[in-house]
């Protein structure tokens, strides 16, 4: 008889820790369906800022372009070389501006996942190691020019399209 009860006993344990099991198993395949729809849900919404905020770029960019005079004007920079240098600055942001948003919307996206590393990476390397580097070529390749400020713009808005690029 004590045979028979102590199969009977372990029959059922056995038979919940195969329910315990189970159910742990559907409980992690509904997180991992989750974490799958908050990964879309994620991808959808940086697509949808990159293209809010490509719209307001360009609408900024434009008027970087278009009345760069009136914006100089805020800061009594109208005149002279520091007028000229307003300008030139402006057109460069005008286009890096679209990279930045581009980049900040995915960027965020990464970090909304979780996903750190990557974007301290592509930082690393799209705002330290692509300007210092264009920097640096423009520093010791161009003879008796050496660098220009158009140079230091050139290198931050490569610097932008590679970290929308990353």
């Amino acid at each position: 008889d004590e045979t028979t009860t102590a199969a009977k006993e372990i029959s059922i344990a056995t038979q919940q820790q195969r329910s315990a099991s189970d159910q742990v198993v559907a409980a992690m395949t509904q997180v991992s369906d989750v974490s799958r729809q908050y990964a879309v849900g994620s991808k959808q919404s940086a697509v949808a800022a990159a293209k809010i905020g490509l719209g307001v770029a360009t609408v900024v960019g434009l008027a970087f372009v278009l009345i760069p005079g009136p914006l100089l004007g805020v800061f009594n920079l109208n005149d002279g070389e520091a007028g000229q240098i307003g300008r030139q600055l402006l057109a460069y942001l005008a286009v890096s501006g679209l990279f930045v948003t581009v980049a900040l919307s995915f960027t965020g996206a990464l970090q909304g996942t979780g996903d750190t590393r990557s974007p301290l990476y592509i930082s690393i390397v799209s705002q330290v190691l692509v300007p210092i580097g264009i920097c640096t070529f423009f520093q010791n390749f161009t003879g008796a020019r050496g660098l220009q400020a158009s140079d230091i713009w050139l290198a931050i808005v490569c610097g932008h399209a590679t970290r929308a690029t990353l």
